[in-house]
């Protein structure tokens, strides 16, 4: 990175895993710097919220104490100096308003930058936490520094391209013994738990596991002669209010005063808006605190290596976890291993279902690339279709007489057969349960990206209308949202179906009749499946279900999007030039792409007859769209995969679905396809050519899927049929482009 710098490289990444200690390796790097180099000065911005600045320079001034360091205070009153640092919270000079810093003190610090270039001071900005505020280049403060290179620092960096890379691997930092060796999920959580929510103290399970576990890796301190004060950190839901009448935190204070754990023998410290006890000094290895309650205020930059356990309390079963703040419990205490497992492990305690949604992405994912359209390519035009009236709901009557009639269909339930439809649903995975059904993890991984490989941990939670409220109103609407329902008309159809309101809602067609209380579990327990059948009930194709609606399609000019936002798939380290892409720089490392997308892709490379291909996007007005109509006669926009143009000049409009196992097997899991094919179809019947370029191209298209038996891909560009074995439908792709 020094050579970077002196070669006045103009951006530099410093990519690195939460809890590597980026911070110490960037106050390594300065130090190591102005030994080489004179008349520079380091500028470190941190970005967001709490003190990260004020933790980066304590940190600069613990491992090199030689060093100076500055504050804007500071700089305000000197000036800047060479060889230092000055430690900037990078909203306290920006936002306007923000009594941190005046309007004319904010005029002072210009006129200190302006006479330190003067005096040949050449500036290097460091930029923290980068991916928080991938804007700041577009922001006044760079043009007032003139920096001679920027450096930018974070475990999910943004827009790399174009800049220089430095990257450290997770297994590197966790060899180095910088972070903890494996993240251990509900250790001793045992099947089959049972909670209380009516209880205040329905956390006591989760807390006497992380009490036991914490005495455990005290007890193993004790045998090395090692003062280090392990410290528990219990997250607590966003919404549970920080004031200390809250009941939660009312609970959680009584409880822990059971252990012998209080503010006032200063084992418990707070860290929530307005509530700061005994948190000052607690990142110390020897602080007293044993255990922090806090919200969201350590996610990003705050380094307590003693932190080593986290208890996460639900707001809801699928909130999901942040990988920052996991961070938070991974550092080792000593930047070092000690060859003990227990003393080498962090450890999560959490009843929260949507656990692994948040953890098992790779801590190196999200990075976005930005590619512009090849010059080229710019005159292409197609008339994209589209309905402004889609996102309009539609009628909620209609939709129980369609799902009661699908229910019929599917799982071969009848109107007001309650016993025999509970054994049929039971079946198929229905679960019919007075409790609400909780799904965690256990077990093991070393980087985030195994944690997906844990164990599922399944236990109950005694339902409470009240308590359970918000999660059965959020599964309501999701149920809703699948079919273009209001929340309103959704929980109308739910209870249509599941109570008996024959009196009421003239509706004789309903499965059961469960009580209010029961249809709270029964709603939160199936939700995942009951979106899933309602959404199939709408798009299945049984014509005596179809409900007539007047279409209303328009049509209006589409151009090739000229920028393009590329997901890079960390994992794939075999990266392939993609050269007929319409986009400089598209690569085979692209993330978020199906299997039948992967293997179209590489055709499109490899194959001759394609002079360039464009994969669209979704869900946006500046992508290509078709109308197609579902079961109900509900409009949707459908928005085909891949644009591609072959050396006779002829224009395909492509989709890609799942294929064919070797026994015959359907992979393919869109339910409407038929719909969306046949609104190609149509489209392509009245959309026979376009023109751009002086020139008239022909207009084609087909739906192409992976044939396992064949290992072919198989186009259809003629009549839908789900079995690729139809020779008659599905074509061989090299021999039909």
């Amino acid at each position: 990175m020094i050579t970077f710098a002196e070669q006045s490289e103009k951006d530099i990444i410093l990519q690195s895993p939460t809890g590597s200690g980026k911070t110490v390796i960037l106050a390594h790097f300065m130090d190591e710097f102005i030994a080489r180099n004179a008349k520079y000065a380091f500028v470190w911005l941190s970005i967001g919220k709490g003190d990260l600045a004020e933790q980066s320079r304590d940190k600069m001034a613990k491992y090199f104490p030689m060093f100076r360091t500055n504050t804007v205070n500071d700089i305000l009153t000197g000036g800047f100096e060479e060889n230092s640092a000055t430690f900037i919270n990078w909203e306290k000079i920006t936002k306007k308003g923000n009594i941190a810093i005046s309007d004319s003190e904010r005029d002072n610090l210009q006129d200190k930058i302006e006479k330190a270039l003067l005096s040949g001071i050449k500036f290097i900005l460091i930029i923290d936490e980068q991916h928080l505020n991938d804007t700041f280049k577009a922001t006044e403060i760079k043009r007032l520094f003139n920096p001679v290179c920027e450096i930018y620092a974070s475990a999910t960096p943004k827009n790399v391209k174009d800049k220089r890379l430095i990257k450290i691997e997770e297994s590197e930092v966790i060899g180095a013994g910088l972070i903890k060796k494996q993240i251990i999920v509900n250790k001793d959580l045992q099947q089959g738990f049972v909670i209380d929510e009516r209880n205040a103290n329905s956390f006591d399970i989760l807390l006497n596991l992380a009490i036991t576990k914490r005495q455990g890796i005290v007890n193993e301190f004790a045998k090395l002669n090692t003062r280090i004060n392990p410290l528990i950190c219990v997250q607590i839901p966003n919404n549970s209010s920080g004031d200390p009448s809250s009941a939660l935190i009312q609970n959680l204070e009584k409880f822990l005063a059971t252990k012998n754990i209080t503010v006032d023998n200063g084992l418990l410290a707070f860290w929530l808006n307005g509530r700061y006890d005994n948190k000052d000094g607690i990142e110390d290895n020897f602080a007293s605190p044993i255990v922090l309650i806090f919200k969201q205020a350590i996610a990003t930059g705050w380094d307590c290596p003693r932190a080593c356990i986290l208890v996460k309390l639900r707001e809801n079963m699928d909130e999901v976890f942040e990988v920052q703040t996991i961070g938070r419990i991974r550092r080792m205490p000593e930047a070092k291993h000690y060859n003990n497992d227990i003393l080498d492990d962090c450890y999560i305690y959490t009843f929260d279902k949507g656990f692994i949604a948040g953890l098992s992405k790779d801590i190196y994912g999200g990075e976005i690339r930005k590619l512009f359209l090849k010059t080229i390519h710019k005159p292409i035009t197609l008339k994209k279709q589209y309905n402004p009236d889609i996102q309009n709901p539609i009628d909620g009557a209609k939709v129980r007489e369609v799902v009661a009639d699908y229910f019929n269909s599917a799982y071969n339930t009848k109107p007001k057969d309650y016993t025999g439809n509970k054994a049929k649903l039971e079946a198929s995975g229905y679960i019919f349960d007075a409790n609400i059904h909780i799904n965690t993890a256990s077990g093991s991984a070393t980087v985030f990206s195994e944690l997906k490989d844990t164990n599922t941990l399944s236990g109950s939670a005694i339902l409470s209308t009240h308590i359970h409220g918000r999660a059965f109103h959020k599964a309501v609407g999701e149920v809703g949202s699948a079919v273009s329902l209001k929340y309103e008309d959704a929980i109308t159809v739910i209870r249509a179906l599941f109570i008996d309101l024959s009196a009421k809602a003239k509706f004789k067609k309903n499965l059961f009749n469960f009580d209010n209380k029961f249809l709270y579990a029964f709603i939160i327990n199936n939700f995942d499946k009951l979106k899933t059948d309602f959404r199939n009930a709408m798009n299945g194709p049984n014509p005596a279900q179809q409900i007539i609606m007047q279409p209303k399609v328009n049509e209006s000019l589409w151009l090739l999007p000229r920028e393009y936002d590329f997901p890079i798939d960390g994992t794939n380290k075999r990266i392939t030039p993609y050269a007929k892409n319409v986009y400089e720089g598209y690569t085979s490392n692209v993330a978020k792409r199906s299997e039948p997308e992967k293997k179209f892709e590489k055709w499109c490379e490899d194959n001759k007859n394609i002079v360039w291909w464009y994969k669209n996007g979704e869900h946006n007005q500046e992508y290509f769209s078709i109308v197609y109509s579902i079961n109900s006669g509900k409009q949707k926009h459908f928005y085909p995969d891949y644009i591609v143009i072959d050396i006779t000049g002829k224009i395909w409009i492509i989709e890609t679905k799942g294929g064919q196992t070797s026994s015959g097997v359907s992979q393919n899991i869109d339910p409407v396809s038929s719909q969306k094919f046949s609104a190609l179809m149509e489209y392509l019947k009245t959309h026979s050519k376009t023109t751009f370029g002086n020139k008239i191209y022909l207009l084609a298209g087909g739906f192409v899927r992976f044939d396992c038996n064949s290992q072919e891909l198989l186009i259809n560009t003629t009549i839908w049929d789900e079995d690729l074995s139809n020779l008659i439908v599905w074509k061989e792709l090299d021999k039909k482009i």
